[in-house]
């Protein structure tokens, strides 16, 4: 018989949360991969910026019907978010840049290495210090992971570097949004709101001057393979950012 406060944690709402989070990044990356080496869709800037736009997209409908509260975006609130931002938009390219060159075993095991990042953030960005022993799991937890990834190693230094590059920034995002989140006052969906908002330019900037050219000789469109994974990838990326959110306001990232 499962023990009654065994049971209330599982279905307490940091863990919904958790759980909610590690399926939909699970699923994204299943997505991503297929969007950018099956179908050959060698623009993942665009794919990060369709990301975003359908995000905003879904947010600004959230907000006129008042699902969420309807605050005025100031410029004061947006210089504030700025780094939140900045982290955001090299969190989504070099994640989708790195999912590239290498296969998703090897990605996986590599971006475990992020929780071990964030907790030395904390540290020195939060002043928060982690009890060693959970500190120890998350060291073995990542050596366990690169040991279990070491038998689909491919030779990628671009990729290497690329998805290393993003598990820094990744622990970057996820402590400026506790941070920024603490000093702005904002809802966690009104902070997407400007997340993506200040992004977006920085993005699109990139995708015109680097992937036009592919974007306009792209011959599969119209495939229903590829619509169907391009459009999971990008609803799905609302959700993961949304789940990421949460997660960084209940739980410890």
């Amino acid at each position: 018989m499962v023990p009654v406060k065994s049971l209330s944690v599982f279905l307490s709402k940091e863990f919904l949360i958790a759980a909610l989070y590690f399926f939909t990044s699970f699923s994204i990356t299943f997505f991503n991969k297929a969007v950018l080496t099956v179908y050959g869709f060698d623009a993942s800037n665009f794919l990060t910026l369709s990301q975003m736009v359908c995000s905003t997209v879904l947010l600004l409908g959230l907000r006129n019907r008042g699902l969420i509260p309807n605050k005025e975006l100031t410029w004061t609130s947006a210089k504030q978010v700025l780094p939140l931002s900045i982290s955001f938009a090299l969190m989504v390219i070099t994640g989708l840049a790195g999912l590239r060159f290498v296969n998703i075993a090897l990605y996986s095991a590599l971006r475990r290495g992020t929780t071990l990042v964030v907790l030395a953030g904390e540290f020195f960005m939060l002043g928060k210090k982690t009890p060693a022993d959970e500190t120890w799991s998350v060291i073995w937890t990542v050596v366990g992971a690169i040991i279990a990834g070491a038998g689909d190693l491919a030779w990628s230094p671009i990729g290497y570097l690329l998805t290393i590059l993003n598990c820094f920034v990744t622990a970057a995002y996820l402590i400026y949004i506790k941070k920024i989140s603490q000093l702005t006052k904002l809802d966690n969906l009104t902070l997407m709101l400007y997340n993506n908002i200040l992004s977006m330019p920085v993005v699109a900037s990139v995708s015109f001057f680097t992937e036009f050219d592919f974007l306009v000789s792209y011959d599969r469109w119209f495939d229903s393979g590829f619509i169907f994974c391009f459009f999971m990838s990008v609803f799905q990326a609302f959700l993961l950012n949304w789940f990421i959110f949460l997660c960084s306001t209940v739980n410890s990232p």
